[in-house]
């Protein structure tokens, strides 16, 4: 296990460097087995220095940007969506999912990143949910051959990256 202090964790705002946190795993994405010890330790580092999501604060219709293409492909297609949604931008950085997320549970986009390290985290230290070889793999998504699933090693290698969602 490393250990890194806290003003070693953070970055020079003195928020914590969720993205170092995910370049320390990524290093490491030659072999799975290093990355999820790796995953350990950032998970560690979290609970050590009580790292934890904010609470819930869902965004507010007037404060979201709105995608207009996204709009627009939504009055061509499937006008009633826009009744009960409204179609919100992101960053463009490849991070949009994690965004996407972050804006949805919290108001704005800028967790993405922890999102990110929660995420991958997760996914190292419980591979059997997310490797389909695996016994304890979700068995609905193993039985839809319309899923196009990736390997797990390639899945972790893949998602650990900084820009793909």
């Amino acid at each position: 296990m490393q250990f890194f202090c806290l003003r070693c964790a953070c970055d020079s705002d003195g928020h914590y460097n969720f993205r170092a946190s995910l370049e320390r795993i990524a290093c490491l994405a030659l072999d799975v087995s290093r990355m999820r010890d790796q995953a350990e330790t950032e998970n560690r580092l979290l609970a050590l220095y009580g790292i934890t999501l904010p609470p819930l604060s869902a965004p507010y219709a007037r404060d979201v940007v709105v995608d207009r293409p996204s709009v627009s492909l939504l009055q061509h297609h499937s006008q009633w969506l826009l009744k009960q949604y409204v179609p919100a931008a992101v960053g463009a950085d490849g991070n949009c999912l994690f965004r996407a997320v972050s804006l949805a549970l919290y108001g704005h986009d800028g967790l993405y990143d922890h999102l990110r390290l929660l995420t991958m985290t997760e996914v190292l230290l419980q591979p059997g949910l997310y490797d389909s070889t695996s016994a304890e793999y979700y068995a609905p998504y193993t039985a839809d051959d319309r899923l196009m699933l990736s390997t797990y090693d390639n899945f972790v290698k893949e998602t650990v990256k900084d820009g793909a969602s």
